[in-house]
């Protein structure tokens, strides 16, 4: 993907996909929430991962929403 169409994209969803930071987490950007599931979509994974605080890797299903938001925007 061209960084003029990523930069479109998160134009169009970045109201709908992000997250305000917390007193015990900062919250991801739009930007990394969207590259996040890009690479899930390109790669056909089942389920993306990510590394916890322990160093392993977790499920994450915290994508599905920005995944359903950028198709539904696309």
């Amino acid at each position: 993907m061209s960084t003029v169409d990523f930069e479109y994209l998160i134009n169009k969803i970045f109201p709908l996909i992000s997250k305000q930071d917390t007193q015990l987490l900062q919250a991801l950007s739009a930007k990394m929430r969207l590259a996040i599931t890009l690479r899930y979509l390109a790669t056909g994974a089942s389920s993306p991962t990510k590394r916890n605080r322990s160093g392993r890797l977790d499920s994450c299903e915290k994508n599905n929403s920005t995944n359903d938001t950028a198709f539904l925007q696309v």
